[in-house]
């Protein structure tokens, strides 16, 4: 799975960061949304990659993750936020920012 070896690769390499500055590093995560359509913002990406990238840092990152930058969200993120939000650690939603108006 990408997904896993992509976090996997990037937490070791933290790992190894953190050891030699002698204190922990974090990762601040950054999904653009800017340009994302209603045709685009379907049952597919929500299930299939949403839901599972979230599911994934909440529950195998949650030390390593600081925050979460949701840039450019179109209005139906609104929409979903509600949907998704009950499912997520309390944790997590407190890491998530929405920058509306991010340059």
């Amino acid at each position: 799975n990408y997904w896993i070896y992509l976090y996997e690769s990037i937490h070791y390499h933290l790992y190894q960061q953190s050891i030699g500055f002698g204190e922990m590093m974090f990762l601040d995560e950054v999904c653009d949304l800017s340009g994302l359509s209603l045709q685009q913002f379907n049952p597919y990406f929500v299930t299939k990659i949403m839901k599972p990238w979230l599911r994934m840092t909440q529950s195998n990152y949650p030390e390593t993750t600081r925050w979460i930058y949701i840039l450019k969200p179109p209005t139906i993120v609104n929409l979903a936020w509600n949907l998704v939000t009950p499912l997520l650690s309390q944790g997590t939603v407190d890491k998530i920012r929405f920058e509306k108006k991010f340059e």
